[in-house]
């Protein structure tokens, strides 16, 4: 359903006099410089070579995020295609933005035309391609009806490896603004946490409701993916884990990604009463205030093998983090 490619993204140009001082580094690894790479403990001593985190609450403009490496879609569809009518979200650099001391707001505004063939939308993807990792987005979601709100990997297409893989894997979380709290004829209440297969696009997945008395639009919570693939030699493979506030939840039992992808948060509409319903009559914001990422970066393929392989770094040297 979530059919995009980055090279068709826009990297928006930084403006020339623009300070470095008060943004995060483009390439942080950590505080320290001791680090070769990262044990995360509290997801199966997972090990990952890179560290990101940004916490978008701190900032007071977009351009710091684009500074940062942080890509922007704009002019291309950010979302799924209404299969009925044809109608597309298309990403719009002027939907994503900062709000100071809340985070980083990607917003659906309210108005647009039900009969639009495009609708603007916000999409942003983290700067680097990712082969595994552990994926922590604080969010609070909008509770206004008509938006479909992603966080989720999607794999960075063909050409990446020797051998044919595929290249339909994805793995998200997905929320709907009209599903929050009370299904329709369509969904089930609450998050929806799926799987692609790489080859074929076969979905794997289950809708996963919020706990009892919670509304995650009344304040931030976490949504975690965490990738072990089998194309990695950092971990052994093993399928793809969702958590709500650290908490594991219903896993997908097939189709983790084994291809290099890209992390993506996108809030989108298509006018689709089978989906994201809408577009919304009034603006709907999803607002996003920290990611932390430890993860690993594709590397050459191993002649002979499917196995990414990376000797830079161990286990035994790396340092301990907890999520």
């Amino acid at each position: 359903m979530f059919i995009k490619a980055a090279s068709l993204v826009l990297l928006l140009p930084v403006l020339a006099g623009f300070s470095q001082a008060a943004i995060l580094p483009e390439k942080r690894l950590d505080n320290s410089t001791s680090c070769c790479g990262y044990v995360v403990t509290n997801r199966g001593d997972g090990y990952f070579k890179n560290q990101h985190i940004m916490d978008f609450s701190t900032l007071t403009s977009i351009d710091q995020v684009i500074k940062a490496g942080w890509k922007i879609s704009h002019g291309y569809r950010a979302g799924g295609i209404n299969r009925a009518t044809g109608q597309q979200p298309w990403g719009n650099k002027t939907a994503v933005q900062i709000a100071p001391g809340q985070g980083m707001t990607l917003t659906v505004k309210g108005g647009q035309s039900p009969n639009a063939s495009f609708f603007s939308v916000g999409e942003i993807l983290m700067p680097w391609l990712t082969l595994g990792g552990v994926f922590e987005i604080e969010a609070k979601l909008t509770g206004v009806f008509g938006t479909t709100m992603g966080i989720f990997t999607y794999h960075a297409g063909p050409g990446q490896t020797k051998v044919n893989l595929g290249w339909e894997d994805e793995q998200d979380f997905e929320m709907m603004g009209e599903t929050l709290f009370k299904g329709n004829k369509w969904n089930k209440p609450g998050m929806s946490v799926l799987n692609y297969e790489p080859k074929t696009g076969a979905k794997s997945g289950a809708f996963v409701p919020f706990p009892a008395g919670l509304d995650p639009t009344a304040d931030f919570h976490t949504y975690s993916i965490s990738w072990f693939p089998s194309t990695s030699s950092s971990n052994p493979g093993k399928l793809t884990e969702y958590r709500f506030d650290g908490e594991l939840i219903n896993t997908p039992p097939k189709y983790a990604s084994v291809n290099p992808s890209n992390l993506i948060i996108n809030h989108w509409t298509n006018a689709s009463p089978m989906w994201s319903a809408g577009p919304p009559v009034e603006d709907a914001v999803l607002t996003i205030r920290k990611v932390t990422a430890y993860f690993d970066k594709p590397m050459a393929i191993a002649a002979g093998t499917d196995v990414i392989k990376d000797t830079s770094c161990s286990k035994e040297l790396a340092c301990r983090v907890t999520m």
